[in-house]
């Protein structure tokens, strides 16, 4: 087969499958647009959940003094 016959061939088959291809750049690019709207969804859940970790170790050392506070008072009352 001649180089020619080759490339002659391959057009063919290119052109036979064009359709197919144009699908699938479509499809390709419809899961990209998905995948990026995850990933955006990702990203903010891990803001929330950073800005909830900080919260909670607000509120450990809020219970902390707390405990500190009432361990204090409970020491100044008489013992029986």
């Amino acid at each position: 087969m001649t180089t020619d016959e080759k490339i002659d061939l391959l057009t063919k088959i290119v052109s036979q499958h064009h359709d197919d291809i144009a699908e699938l750049a479509t499809t390709a690019r419809s899961h990209e647009r998905q995948f990026l709207s995850v990933l955006d969804s990702l990203r903010s859940l891990e803001r929330t959940a950073v800005a909830h970790q900080a919260e909670i170790e607000k509120l450990h050392d809020e219970i902390r003094d707390l405990t500190r506070q009432w361990q204090a008072y409970i020491n100044t009352l008489p013992r029986a």
